[in-house]
Order: structure tokens, then sequence, then C-alpha cells
């Protein structure tokens, strides 16, 4: 036993140790290869900028370039990557050079201090591969260590009596002057040691494995194409990428932010590496106690409230409850044992009552829905940590089940962390009902009027409650999305239909007519399957959206031929198989195709694995559209993101893109602006029933029209857009 033991301490502290030198190094090479490209990124946009712009650095806007302008130098890279002095070109005196020089390296400086670092996919790159390279290299040994953080504090403490034993074994006999087998206090340090190694059995193997090779490039951009937003946390950390405080803060008053930056954030619990805004919103749910999250789709709301419980439980806290739809229950039971080392609790169905019991004595995280919530019995003395109510918009109306529900757990909750990244609908009301679950004595100060007269009083009103970022503003690597209207003209089946639709007054049938037709294949669907096959012939992987489940049969029906498809996704499959579903999608190593109805699909879903969105209809709410393009375009999206938009001309498509227009300029005015985001004027809102009369009456007018005078031609009705 003292033989073995002493063996097993000598491997483990080697490992520790080795361990710690890889990630080091690791990290170095890290911060070489990312200077080597942040440089050539400068340097291309740096080769952007004509030579004269150097002018408008200078305050009279006097300089003299024609000289350098003849020695072939026609932008400010030019200037820079000359290899000699600039008085040495002909023409260029001393004084001249020493101001074009400065200028050009005033505009490197706004440049560098300006460039969102984004990694070009592109295998072909010697530098950027070799910076993934060592992204992935340095992430065995980061993520080795982390994981096994408890175990080596544990270790460590275990050691503490070993390393005063002898190093030979046959010297414990004179050491100790008697035999170490019948020595109790030298064998309860083996036993003390030969317990800790029973309990981590698997150390030695997980250690080894954080040692391995440098990854191949194939392996290494696999790796970054599958988890992207881990890579750019982990460059985040390593180089010191950071946003501006105002950014991670969206915009709240300075004595808020203050307040929140001073907390420092207990992480020996977390798994993940979080982004700065990230972290700055896990220290707001706790600085500010009872609070609403509604960042934008894709910021990663989910990691903040787990790295907010984390600090909590390290601090002692043991007992937090998360609430949320059912369709995404699966999603947090996985995501907090993959971001964090908290126990999760799965608090639903059959089982949720021995769940509870299991919550109650281990502690951790209850993972529950809206609908089962209410049957948790609880005791008196059950008392929560944090209690999380995800897509809080769902708790609208305060009067509801699963409203009065969540409003009588609040009580037992220390704090309380509302998540909606879905903007409330305009409405000041709605905003209200949500502040009046966690800081109720604030709604009686949110007005109307003031909301619309001044943006940063509001704004001041609500940052101790509400804290919202969106992507433009944090996530500076996302690619940027190409947005194409695709306009078609219905066939007469297609118009056949249509009319009919529009005869009844139907408006549901109005809004798939161009796509069901009578019987003939639509416009829609032959624009539809193009789309898909050119997708298909790049290697992309394509969603398809469509608020109607006889469209997606439709559409699934037609597409069976051009590429796998997976679904349809549709509000009733149940959530274990609706992220089954997912999976299966993402796994496929080939181009597939996965149909979603447009709410089911974009509520709880993270579907990166997809670069091209097809929505066959126009949405009555352009929130609805924008959450379900927001599972797709979002952190950790590697490629640029295409949404096509199928539009039938002279239809109801156009008269609704017209109607939505008038309400989408208000939204983007006022929700987009984290100042105000729900402060809009019920006058721009629009009711579904309120489109659906407007849109038949004038639909209704134009078919009038157009049987007694002939068609009539519609602005923008022709062709299809470019982007």
């Amino acid at each position: 036993m003292p033989t073995q033991s002493l063996r097993t301490h000598t491997e483990v502290l080697h490992l520790v140790r080795r361990l710690e030198e890889a990630e080091a190094e690791a990290a170095l090479a890290v911060k070489s290869a990312f200077a080597t490209v942040r440089s050539a990124m400068v340097s291309r946009a740096l080769a952007d900028i004509p030579l004269h712009r150097i002018r408008e650095t200078v305050p009279d806007g006097r300089l003299r370039l024609g000289a350098l302008e003849r020695a072939g130098m026609t932008t400010v890279q030019d200037v820079l990557a000359y290899p000699y002095g600039l008085d040495d070109v002909a023409g260029v005196g001393e004084q001249t050079a020493h101001q074009v020089y400065a200028a050009a390296d005033r505009l490197r400086r706004a440049v560098e201090d300006d460039l969102a670092f984004r990694v070009d996919l592109d295998p072909s790159d010697g530098n950027t591969t070799r910076l993934i390279r060592n992204l992935c290299h340095w992430s065995l040994s980061a993520l080795a260590l982390r994981r096994l953080s408890p175990a080596i504090d544990a270790a460590r403490s275990a050691l503490i009596p070993l390393r005063a034993l002898p190093k030979r074994p046959d010297a414990f006999v004179g050491f100790f002057g008697l035999d170490p087998e019948s020595d109790q206090s030298v064998r309860r340090e083996l036993d003390s040691w030969s317990g800790w190694a029973a309990r981590h059995a698997g150390f030695v193997e997980e250690a080894r494995a954080g040692l391995a090779p440098r990854p191949t490039p194939d392996e290494a951009w696999a790796d970054f194409r599958r988890r992207a937003a881990d890579y750019y946390a982990w460059l985040g950390e390593i180089v010191g990428l950071t946003l501006d405080d105002d950014v991670q803060a969206g915009q709240v008053p300075d004595e808020v932010a203050d307040a929140v930056r001073r907390l420092s954030l207990d992480t020996s619990l977390v798994a993940a590496s979080l982004r700065g805004y990230q972290e700055f919103g896990a220290k707001y749910a706790l600085v500010q106690r009872r609070t609403i999250i509604g960042d934008e789709m894709g910021l990663g709301k989910t990691v903040q409230a787990i790295a907010a419980i984390a600090h909590a439980q390290a601090q002692g806290d043991a007992h937090s409850l998360i609430v949320c739809p059912a369709s995404v229950l699966i999603n947090w039971l996985r995501e907090v044992p993959k971001h964090s080392r908290l126990r999760v609790h799965r608090l639903h169905g059959s089982d949720r009552h021995s769940g509870l019991v299991a919550w109650r004595r281990y502690g951790g995280v209850g993972v529950t829905t809206y609908g089962q919530l209410d049957t948790l019995r609880f005791q008196p003395s059950d008392r929560l940590a944090f209690l999380v109510a995800d897509e809080a918009h769902y708790l609208k109306n305060q009067y509801t089940r699963r409203g009065t529900a969540v409003a009588s757990v609040i009580p037992r909750a220390d704090r309380v962390l509302f998540l909606t990244g879905t903007p409330l609908e305009n409405r000041l009301e709605e905003f209200q009902s949500l502040v009046q679950y966690v800081q109720p004595d604030l709604t009686r100060t949110l007005n109307m009027s003031d909301a619309i007269a001044s943006a940063r009083a509001f704004r001041d009103r609500i940052a101790p409650v509400y804290l919202r970022r969106n992507q433009a503003d944090v996530l500076t690597e996302l690619p940027p999305r190409i947005d194409v209207d695709d306009w078609v003209e219905l066939t007469p089946a297609d118009r056949r239909a249509h009319d009919r639709a529009v005869l009844q007054g139907n408006f549901m049938a109005l809004r798939r007519a161009a796509f069901l037709g009578d019987g003939a294949q639509s416009a829609k669907v032959e624009r539809l399957v193009e789309l898909v096959a050119e997708a298909v012939e790049t290697g992309r992987k394509i969603v398809v959206f469509s608020f109607f489940r006889d469209v997606l049969d439709e559409a699934a029906g037609a597409l069976a031929e051009v590429a796998p498809v997976i679904g349809p996704l549709t509000g009733s499959t149940r959530p274990e198989d609706r992220q089954g579903l997912i999976d299966r999608f993402t796994d496929l190593q080939v181009p597939a195709v996965l149909v979603s109805q447009v709410e089911a699909g974009g509520v709880g879903t993270n579907i990166q694995a997809a670069s091209v969105v097809i929505l066959c209809e126009p949405q009555v709410k352009p929130s609805t559209e924008l959450q379900a393009v927001a599972r797709v375009h979002r952190m950790g999206q590697v490629e640029r993101v295409q949404v096509h938009r199928l539009l039938g001309s002279d239809s109801v498509d156009q008269r609704m893109l017209w109607i939505l227009a008038e309400k989408q300029r208000a939204f983007d005015l006022y929700v987009r602006d984290s100042a105000a985001a729900e402060a809009a004027p019920e006058a721009v809102d629009i009711s579904e029933r309120e489109l659906a009369m407007r849109v038949i009456a004038e639909e209704q007018q134009l078919l009038a029209a157009r049987l007694t005078r002939g068609p009539v031609q519609h602005e923008g009705s022709s062709g299809r857009s470019a982007e």
C-alpha cells in the first residue's frame, strides 16, 4: 500500500504540473498566432483606404502626396509597408515624410481600435489555421484543469501529510522507527490519500487526455465549426478581447454598472468560458437581485443564468429552481451540466416528486415547467437561492395558472431572474406586468408618456430591473446575414386559390393559398426547390419555416428528392423529440433540410448547423420572424446566413408587408433600443384580428377592381428583389 500510494502521489503531482505548463505554453502560442492574424486583418483594412484619405487627418487637410502616388503608393497600407524612409522617394521632403507617416499611423491605430475580430472560415489560410489549432490545443489542457480543479484541490489537501513521508518505501522503518503498516498515524495518512485516489479513479486518465498532441488542422477546424462560440470566449480570455463597458452594460446608468462591476464573480463551479457581457449579465442578476435580462436572442442568456446560480451555490446557497416552457425543458437539463458543476434534477413528469426529494436533500438546480410548477409540493422551509423563469414573456398575464404559480414561489427566492429574448410587443402594460413580479414598487413609477418623451429617462428608471443588449453590439464576430425577398408570380392555380380565399374572407387560407394552390405545383414550391438545390450544391444546411403544418407537409414532400428532410418540427412535437430532431439535423454530415413551424422552431432552439433560412410566408408579428431567424443567426454561427422570404406578387404577402412595415419602423425605433425597449405607444401595435380584417378588406377591393378593369400593377410586385 505505501509504495503504490507514493507512486500515485508522484504521478498526480507530475500530471498537474505538466497540465499547468501545457496550458501556459499553449496560451503563448495562441497570443502569437492571434497577433499575426490580427495584424493581417489590419493590413487588409488599411489597404482598402485610399492614400488621399490621409489628408483628412491633418488640421488644414494639406499634404503633398503626388510624389508618393507617382512612386506607386495608392493606399495607406502602401505607406506603412514601405521598406525605406519615405523621404527616400524622389520629391518627398523630410517634413512631408514625417507628416504622412504620422497620419498613416494615426489611421492604423484607429483601425486597430475599431476593427472587430472575426475568424474567416478559410482552412487554406495558414495563419488562421495556426490560431485555430493553438486554441484547440489550449482547450485540452485548460478545460482538463477546470474540470479537475475540485479534485486537484482535494488531492493537494490529501497529499500534505504524504509529502512528509520518506521518498523511498524501504526507509519507512528507519524514519518512523516502526513498520508503517502498524503505525496508526501513518496508516491514517495513507488511508486518506488512498481514499482520494479511489474516489477519483479517472483522474489520471483525464489528465493524460488533457496532454494530447496538438490536433491536426482538419480536427481543429471541425471542432471550431461545432463550438465556435466557445473558441471566441477562449480567445477573449487569453488575449483580452473586450467590449466597451457601455456595450457590456447595455447602457445602464453608471451608478448601476459600477455596483455590478464591483462584484467578483465566483466561477469555481462554472465550466464555460464567459464572454465579458455574459459575466456582466450574471453579476447584474446577483447584485440587483430581482431582474429581467432581455438580451436579444442568441447572446447566451442560459449561460448567464447558470453562472449566476453557480456563484450563489459556491457561496453556500444550495437550492435553485428554473421554470420554463415544456419545449425547452430538455435544453435546460442538458445545458446546466454542460456549463457547470451543478447537480441538476428533473422536476417534471411522473418522477417529479422523487426529483423534488433528491433536490431538497442534495441541493443543486431543479428544472420544471410552467404547467407543472403548481403540482410540486414545496415544504414551508424550502428556500431558493435563485428562481429563474425562462421565456418570461409567457407570464405577461399574471392571472393565468402559470402566472399565479410563479408568483406563489417568488417569496421563497432570495433572487429572481426573468429571461426573455422576445421584445414585449411594444406595450408598456406588458412590460409593467413582468416588472410587477420582480419589483412591484417600480411599476408605479413607469409612465407611458415619460417613456415616449424621454428614452434616457425611461432607461434610467428601468435600469435597476431590466438589462438588454443587442446582437449587433456585442457579437462583433457574428458573420453578416443576407436578406433576400424572393418574389414569384402566382400560377393560375395559385391565383384561383388566392382569389377564392379573398371572396370567402378566410385570412388563414389566403396566407397559404400561393403555396397549396389547386393541386398543381405552386410558384412558391418551385422556387423553394430551386433555393434548396442551390444550397445543397454549396454544402449548406437549410431550415424551412412556415406557420402552417400543411405547408410544411407540402414542402417536405417536394424536397424529399433534393436532400434529406428532417421534421416537421411542430407545436405538438414532444420536447424530447424536438431536441432529437435538431440533434439528427446537426449530426448529419451532408446537406439537409429541417422543416419547422415558425413558432415551434423559433422558441428555445439552437440551429446553428444551418446557414440558410427560408420563410414560406410573411408572419403576422415581426418578432416571430426575428425569433426564428435568430435560432440560426446567433452566437456560434460561423457561416454567412442567407434569409429568403418567399413572396407572391399581387397577393396577400405584398399587402401584409406594406402594413407590417409601418409597425417595423416603430419596432426598430423603440424595441431595438435598449433604452426604451418596451415603451412604444400602443398605436404601433396591431393585433392579428385587426391585420386580418384590414388585409381582407383591401384585397377584396383589389379583386373587385381587377375583375372590372383588369390587372392592377403594384409597386415592387414584379420580379425578385436583389439582396
